[in-house]
């Protein structure tokens, strides 16, 4: 299976720190509906993994570390499962912010990883989340095509 797309993910993993300048400036997010201020930087967007499938992606939330990003440890997370969502746990529990009670906003998670980790959440496997696939047998997946994705995305 041949993927592409990843080359931005492949940085994160190979160096002492994560150097975020290297996310698309197209998936910088400047502030999430509701959302409190902050003073670290989270882009979102997909990692298209097939060079032959348009439209074969993972969709991935990373946040930077509160405090020099450049230094902490990356941590990957990945829930995944049929309905479930990794990127559902940077807003309920591990993430940098929760959903308030009202669901009108969020608020700060003051047990958030984020304050000793940059943070990178992958919604896996296809079809989990928003991500997705044009090819309706991607959608028959389990742990084995899912590890074969999640270990080419983290060693390319």
């Amino acid at each position: 299976m041949e993927f592409r797309g990843v080359i931005f993910v492949s940085f994160l993993i190979f160096q002492l720190g994560v150097n975020s300048n290297a996310f698309p400036v197209n998936d910088l997010i400047s502030k999430l509906p509701g959302q409190p201020d902050v003073n670290f930087r989270q882009f979102a967007g997909y990692i298209d993994v097939d060079d032959n499938v348009v439209g074969r992606s993972l969709f991935y939330y990373f946040v930077e570390a509160e405090k020099d990003p450049l230094t902490q440890p990356l941590t990957v997370w990945l829930t995944g499962g049929p309905g479930c969502s990794s990127v559902g746990d940077a807003f309920g529990s591990v993430g940098p912010f929760i959903v308030t009670k009202d669901a009108h906003g969020l608020q700060t998670n003051f047990i958030s990883w984020n304050k000793v980790s940059n943070l990178l959440f992958i919604d896996s496997p296809i079809g989990s989340g928003w991500s997705y696939s044009n090819i309706i047998s991607d959608y028959s997946n389990g742990d084995d095509s899912t590890s074969k994705i999640i270990v080419y995305i983290l060693h390319y």
